[in-house]
């Protein structure tokens, strides 16, 4: 029988079949044939694996993958056809969904089965360059139950598609820089610590020009890794998105930077040395529809417009980009602000305030424009100092008309009544007169007030009237005895003033 040259690398598919003499790569021999794992089967309890296998070998001469020969993991060069130079059967195990190509990328356990052990399977798993193997020393594998080893296949091919593949699942609504546990890992049981245990995450923030929006990169052990799915807040399903995405090198998540500032709008997922970009859009409810195919927003300048659309279809529309949104009134602000917006004419500058006059205040001003506050008269109030001719003059009400014929007031000074008879005329004397009393007919008058009552007295317009000309008699008056008592002073003495 002439000798036959394996290689592993080949899936055993009806397409892989090769017909004729002949070995690929350095193995070329008129001598040897190539003959394929062309069975196809599933390992027990393993439905996303399969096995390639093919029976009754006899003189195996090369046991390659592609033209690399296979060889133990023991600190040398020994292959495993040397060390095993009775194979009778072969079997090779890989990840259906992960290991979608044509060929194998990724052999995770190599099965075999000699003729001199009595039909014993012997374990060696990948290392990792595909040509390297390293015996399995699991005792569950060499156990007499069939469930038992099962079981310990379907954890260590489990194991070794974590370690090659790094399958993970991507949180699209983690919006800030830090990392965060695989879920995969944590799912699917990674006995081992594995490179990608978690994701990290970091601001990425190249493709954008505008401030509204942020933008954060996911990265996974070191390498290119595997999304198995998309996980966010209120997720309800990912119907629309074909998982696993192979091949992944980078993974750009997109927020809006107000509003609900943790919901995705946008994920790039860049894979394939890439040459391949695909970018989903946020349908809501956790749901994810591919947008813009394969078109790279960044040429094709529609990132910022494809942002805003989604935006607008999630309502996390920001109080500032809606004109229908008013703005809270009566919002306090500092003093400095105030004069700051007064300065630049954003609101107008307050006018000084105006103090009203004191109700009842009188007094009289002076030639020279000072003013004159009059003492008080017993049994009436202080008066107020009348502000100066130079200041501005308060607003006071329009004096009330002046009635034909005699007016009466009446007062108390030192407990008699005295009344005042007035004719309307500017000029005119008063005819003053008092009568006695024990408290006069008006009855006594009420006390002065404190300054806390600064109630204005309840009179008539009338008695405001007689009272203010009352006073200004009286200024009058004053100040005529005044000016002639300093006359007198200033020519005491004078011959011409003594014959006078």
């Amino acid at each position: 029988m002439s000798p036959k040259d394996i290689d592993i690398r080949i899936k055993c598919t009806e397409k892989s079949k090769r017909k004729g003499k002949g070995v690929r790569g350095s193995h070329n021999s008129s001598s040897a044939s190539e003959d394929p794992l062309l069975n196809v089967r599933t390992p027990p309890g393993s439905i996303h694996y399969k096995e390639c296998h093919t029976i009754n070998i006899r003189n195996l001469r090369h046991l390659t993958y592609g033209s690399e020969e296979l060889t133990i993991a023991d600190g040398g060069s020994t292959k495993l056809t040397t060390e095993h130079p009775e194979i009778e059967e072969i079997s090779v195990c890989y990840n259906v969904n992960y290991d979608g190509g044509e060929y194998i990328k990724k052999p995770l356990i190599l099965k075999l089965k000699e003729h001199k052990n009595l039909g014993k399977v012997i374990y060696y798993e990948n290392t990792g360059d595909n040509k390297t193997w390293m015996k399995i020393k699991d005792p569950r594998f060499d156990h007499w139950d069939p469930k038992k080893q099962a079981r310990a296949l379907k954890e260590k091919l489990q194991e070794l598609t974590c370690r090659f593949f790094r399958p993970a699942i991507i949180d699209v609504s983690f919006p800030k820089t830090g990392e965060y546990e695989n879920q995969y890992c944590i799912k699917k049981g990674c006995k081992k610590k594995v490179s990608h245990d978690k994701v990290q995450v970091k601001d990425y923030n190249e493709e954008l020009s505008s401030e509204n929006y942020t933008a954060f990169g996911h990265t996974c052990g070191g390498g290119n890794f595997i999304i198995t799915g998309f996980k966010s807040t209120n997720s309800k399903g990912n119907s629309q998105v074909t998982f696993p995405i192979l091949d992944v090198e980078r993974v750009i998540v997109y927020f809006s930077t107000c509003g609900k500032k943790n919901t995705p709008l946008l994920v790039h997922v860049s894979s394939n040395d890439e040459k391949t970009n695909k970018w989903y859009k946020n349908e809501g409810d956790g749901k994810w529809t591919e947008k813009l195919g394969t078109k790279d927003p960044q040429t094709s300048g529609n990132l910022l417009t494809t942002l805003n659309e989604i935006k607008e279809e999630l309502k996390l529309i920001c109080s500032e980009e809606n004109p229908n949104v008013t703005k809270p009134q009566g919002v306090l602000r500092s003093k400095e602000t105030v004069e700051k917006e007064s300065e630049d004419g954003a609101i107008p500058a307050q006018p000084p305030a105006v103090v009203p006059p004191f109700p009842g205040g009188k007094g009289s001003v002076s030639p020279s424009g000072n003013a004159t506050q009059l003492s008080p008269v017993e049994g009436e109030q202080s008066l107020v100092t009348v502000y100066s001719l130079t200041s501005a003059p308060a607003p006071s009400p329009p004096p009330p008309p002046v009635l034909p014929g005699p007016q009466r007031t009446a007062s108390y000074i030192g407990g008699y009544r005295s009344t005042t008879d007035f004719f309307g005329l500017p000029g005119a004397a008063g005819v003053t007169t008092a009568q006695k009393g024990e408290k006069g007919e008006l009855g006594a008058p009420e006390p002065p007030k404190s300054a806390a009552q600064k109630t204005p007295p309840k009179t008539s317009s009338d008695w405001e009237v007689i009272t203010g000309i009352v006073s200004s008699v009286l200024g009058t008056s004053a100040l005529a005895c005044f000016a002639g008592w300093k006359l007198y002073n200033r020519y005491k003495g004078d011959p011409w003033v003594r014959q006078i």
